[in-house]
């Protein structure tokens, strides 16, 4: 994130007021910090049944280009891998040495030793469960490794597989989950790399669809890719949309056109950032020294 509330990353709310039910006044404060204290968590849900070997190779022959600017800005990164069968004791378990061999250290240390390690464990197999159940996955790896996640990190889940969702929960529930393990939920984002072209000629087995999937990176405020399209175009743009989020601030609420304010150590700034949803950025130039207390107020 751009900055943190009392040395950490938690940016969470300083209180608000309320100028009737509806709408409501809201007040934040953040702290922006150092490049270098930026930390990202990336889990990975790697659909492993019988037909994902060609999308599991292209995954791993392309993720330095997913990875590269990372590595180059300093970001303090870790990675881990499970799957979407989560049948038995299989649910959410992590690929081995992934959680320890996949890390920003382990990338500064020998980038090519790194990138290989991603290439092989992103092969996670083509004998899974063809029941995927990727956002159970998610969802049973946080469980599975509660002391995996960082407090003072973005969580990014990033899903791929070639069929729809069929784990038993609503999307809602999977998605309040995993923003429910960070201090505010924008600290949590979804992305998808799925089967939005269709289904393919042979159908007989094949759960169409990603709809489950779609439904929590959007409301999250990732996005979706076409599992069948390029994957280094989608990897690259992948990349900006997680790294630019290291530069935000992620807000308790999306606020009404029009009624936001920003204050840099109580100086009112205008012109200089924007709102997205429910991230405020602050614009190329304008990024205040790290320790300057940034100050929102907005209706939501």
């Amino acid at each position: 994130c751009g900055g943190t509330t009392t040395g950490s990353i938690d940016c969470g709310s300083t209180g608000g007021t309320t100028t009737g039910q509806n709408p409501q006044w809201k007040d934040e404060t953040f702290t922006q910090i150092n490049t270098s204290q930026r930390k990202l968590d990336i889990l990975w849900v790697i659909d492993n049944s019988g037909s994902m070997a060609d999308e599991q190779t292209s995954l791993g022959n392309n993720f330095d280009l997913f990875i590269n600017d990372f590595i180059d800005r300093g970001v303090d990164f870790k990675m881990g891998i499970t799957t979407t069968d989560t049948s038995g004791q299989n649910a959410g378990r992590a690929v081995t040495n992934s959680q320890t061999q996949l890390t920003s250290a382990k990338a500064q240390a020998n980038r090519q030793a790194f990138l290989t390690d991603f290439k092989t464990m992103v092969k996670v197999g083509t004998i899974g469960s063809g029941n995927e159940r990727g956002l159970q996955g998610g969802e049973a790896h946080v469980n599975r490794y509660p002391t995996w996640l960082r407090s003072d990190a973005y969580f990014v889940t990033v899903y791929v597989g070639d069929e729809e969702d069929q784990s038993p929960k609503t999307p809602a529930e999977y998605l309040s989950f995993m923003q429910s393990t960070k201090s505010a939920a924008g600290f949590f984002k979804a992305y998808s790399i799925v089967g939005i072209s269709g289904c393919p000629l042979n159908t007989s087995g094949y759960t169409c669809g990603y709809a489950r999937f779609d439904y929590v990176s959007s409301n999250s405020g990732g996005s979706t890719a076409d599992i069948s399209g390029n994957f280094a175009s989608i990897l690259i743009d992948m990349g900006q949309q997680i790294i630019t989020l290291l530069d935000s601030f992620p807000l308790a609420h999306e606020p009404i056109a029009g009624t936001m304010e920003v204050k840099f150590n109580g100086v009112n700034q205008v012109g200089n950032w924007d709102v997205t949803g429910q991230q405020l950025k602050i614009q190329a130039g304008s990024v205040p020294p790290a320790g300057t207390s940034i100050t929102v107020r907005y209706q939501y």
